[in-house]
């Protein structure tokens, strides 16, 4: 029987979430092999807001400190709303409002600074770029792995793969179905 620490895990994607989880795996020792679809770790999009219980875990991932020397981080003795639903009228009324506890921290920065912070903790041997999944499949030759497939025409097997692929997830679809991310849609996207 293969050891946990001996499985060879194939993260599908270098975003935030892909690399926290191999993060995490990495201190477990777990090697996780990060298969990104770009030339480089990069992240699209502005902002981020980073809660309490994300803060809690990214400090039991001994990654807080490095997180908050990117960040533009919010006092944790100010007085601070998490988070506010407000009025969609004129007026912008709150609603509701979601205060931090006391010793609660929220982070604010952008997306980008968030992904440097974590790149620095991943093992650059076990990432690999210009890696565009397209297809994930039980494996041919060895029926307890799966086989990735890429765009470039190159595969690799793994016992465990993980999706962090996006919204236009291969992963998602070899297990779901492909049909499922038609109707997957970004929040400001019509």
């Amino acid at each position: 029987m293969t050891s946990i620490k001996d499985l060879r895990v194939a993260i599908v994607g270098g975003g935030v979430c892909g690399l926290t989880c191999a993060i995490a795996l990495a201190k477990k020792g777990i090697r996780a092999h990060i298969y990104e679809a770009a030339a480089e770790f990069g992240e699209i999009g502005a902002a981020i807001g980073i809660g309490p219980t994300a803060v809690r875990v990214l400090h039991d991932l001994d990654l807080l400190k490095d997180v908050l020397t990117k960040a533009d981080a919010s006092d944790p003795n100010a007085e601070v709303s998490w988070f506010q639903f407000r009025s969609g009228l004129d007026d912008h009324e709150i609603i509701y409002e979601y205060a931090l506890k006391p010793g609660e921290q929220s982070i604010g920065m952008h997306r980008a600074a968030f992904l440097d912070a974590l790149v620095d903790h991943v093992d650059p041997q076990l990432t690999h770029f210009n890696k565009r999944c397209i297809n994930v499949t039980p494996s041919t030759t060895d029926s307890s792995r799966l086989t990735l497939y890429f765009a470039d025409g190159n595969n690799d097997e793994a016992d465990i793969v993980l999706g962090a692929d996006g919204i236009k997830s291969a992963v998602r679809a070899a297990v779901a179905g492909a049909d499922l991310g038609k109707t997957l849609k970004f929040s400001n996207n019509e």
